[in-house]
């Protein structure tokens, strides 16, 4: 997913296939990273110490160093585009998944129950 394997010199793009209920790792990077999804589906999201759930189609901006991650809460993959304006991709994994508190579980569920725009779009 580096860009400079790909000829570019500040820009990485790539495309991560999430499967229903699953989640990446917390993590930082250096560099901002903006996520887009183009399909209708559900996503919570953490975003430092906020939870919140997004509906595609969205663009989300996450700031520099900020610890975040994200879980699919639809049935079926997720196809989420990941732009970082930088050639290099790295980042430092947090030991600590957000999803597995109270509030996440029942954040989850609202929006997987909920019809139309989900909870905090």
């Amino acid at each position: 997913m580096e860009g400079q394997r790909h000829g570019y010199q500040n820009l990485t793009i790539g495309i991560t296939y999430t499967a229903p209920g699953g989640a990446p790792p917390m993590h930082t990077h250096q560099g901002e990273e903006s996520h887009v999804l183009l399909k209708g589906q559900k996503v919570l999201y953490a975003l430092g110490d906020k939870l919140f759930v997004k509906e595609g189609p969205y663009i989300v901006n996450i700031p520099p160093g900020v610890p975040h991650s994200f879980q699919n809460l639809d049935n079926e993959v997720a196809e989420l585009v990941v732009i970082f304006p930088t050639n290099v991709w790295e980042y430092d994994v947090l030991d600590y998944f957000p999803f597995s508190t109270p509030e996440a579980k029942a954040m989850a569920e609202e929006a997987r129950r909920a019809k139309g725009p989900s909870p905090g779009k």
